[in-house]
């Protein structure tokens, strides 16, 4: 049997910031518009990058995270994140 990894419905109701999943996306795939979209109507994450950022987010602002990799493995990670 294969265990769904998705929130239920009613684990998304209960916080805001709970997505189904989400997309990770190269420059070419930036569209706020979808973005927009893809959250609102489906509780879709997007991710993407900024080909040219300025300075780098102070060190603070990551905390140590473990981390499940799909292979089972846990890993630490360094993880910032910014609404």
């Amino acid at each position: 049997m294969i265990a769904h990894c998705q929130p239920s419905d009613e684990e998304l109701q209960a916080n805001r910031n709970l997505c189904r999943f989400v997309l990770v996306l190269d420059r070419e795939g930036y569209s706020p518009v979808f973005f927009k979209e893809m959250w609102q109507s489906h509780r879709i994450a997007c991710i993407t990058y900024h080909k040219f950022p300025k300075e780098n987010w102070p060190v603070e602002e990551f905390q140590e995270t473990l981390v499940t990799l799909s292979c089972g493995e846990l890993v630490r990670l360094k993880l910032a994140e910014r609404g």
